[in-house]
């Protein structure tokens, strides 16, 4: 059950809202700097004032991957060339990504869904391995009772042979 609980309390995708929200700021402070206006210019004071893109990677870090990718793929959408260090998948996949949705996961809803999986897996584990255990001796019962039985026919044999 606790490792069942742990398990889906680490794996359970989604991120606090509140952090959600952190790091929307920090992107859309970004894409706000690096915005082009109809002539095709960027407002050099937004552009002074925006984060870089190594503060969105951090802030973007803050999220669990899927969340952290859809972050840095609305930050990408406004740029013209891909970040040195940035790779070409999601650099292609940018506009792709930029369209999801962030997924919304509260404390209390992961605690709920974890300690929930968790009784299930109790309540399931309890009488299988109950019924394994008896499988088990119900096994070794017949086993040693064939054995008994060919021990009997072995000495039996002997007992005439001799």
């Amino acid at each position: 059950m606790i490792a069942t609980i742990l398990g889906v309390w680490s794996d359970w995708s989604g991120d606090d809202p509140e952090v959600i929200r952190e790091v929307s700021a920090v992107v859309d402070q970004f894409v706000e700097g690096h915005k082009k206006d109809a002539e095709g210019k960027m407002s050099a004071e937004a552009f002074l004032s925006s984060p870089s893109w190594d503060e969105v990677k951090a802030a973007a870090g803050r999220l669990s991957y899927p969340n952290s990718s859809i972050a840095q793929a609305k930050a990408l959408v406004v740029l013209d060339s891909q970040p040195e260090p940035y790779g070409d998948y999601e650099w292609r996949e940018r506009f792709v990504n930029a369209a999801k949705s962030y997924r919304e996961c509260t404390t209390p809803k992961r605690a709920l869904v974890a300690f929930g999986f968790g009784t299930v897996a109790l309540i399931v584990a309890v009488p299988s391995s109950w019924l394994l255990l008896l499988l088990i001796s119900w096994v070794w019962y017949f086993a040693l009772d064939r054995i008994r039985e060919l021990s009997r026919a072995i000495q039996a044999r002997r007992d005439e042979d001799a």
